[in-house]
């Protein structure tokens, strides 16, 4: 599956794609200019993969460290309060950092939810962050 695919089949509403759009065109008009041209690889749609990752990233950092720590505690103490303390604990922060992810992106929260699901769609269908590609290119070229 392409990216472009995966971006059309993940559920975003046309008011979503406007607002990404015209977050896209300010991005673009703030570091070329206004009669400035884009390079090849700076499309819109790499712009959504790489917002996708730009907000999943930390959320998912936290959501392993919770697991885990629920994990542990679940192991040492069996089935008691404060492993499940502990997950609601974990699941508060998680809530948090993706509240934190969107409004500093000035994204909403419910596409800030639709990016991290693209984002996992991303990891599943093996398609890797265009700004991912740049640097394993230009690490290339140094070698």
């Amino acid at each position: 599956m392409n990216a472009r695919k995966l971006i059309l089949t993940n559920c975003f509403s046309y008011q979503e794609l406007l607002e990404m759009k015209s977050s896209y065109v300010k991005a673009v008009h703030e570091v070329y200019g206004k009669g400035g041209k884009v390079a090849c690889d700076e499309t819109f749609e790499n712009y959504i993969l790489v917002l996708a990752d730009v907000v999943s990233s930390t959320v998912f950092i936290f959501t392993i460290l919770g697991i885990i720590n629920t994990g542990i505690l679940v192991y040492l103490h069996g089935l008691t309060r404060g492993p499940f303390a502990m997950f609601i604990i974990s699941m508060v922060i998680i809530i948090c950092v993706v509240m934190r992810n969107g409004s500093v992106r000035k994204i909403k929260l419910i596409t800030t939810i639709k990016l991290l699901n693209l984002r996992s769609k991303m990891f599943i269908f093996m398609i890797t962050p265009p700004w991912l590609i740049k640097i394993n290119k230009t690490f290339l070229l140094v070698i």
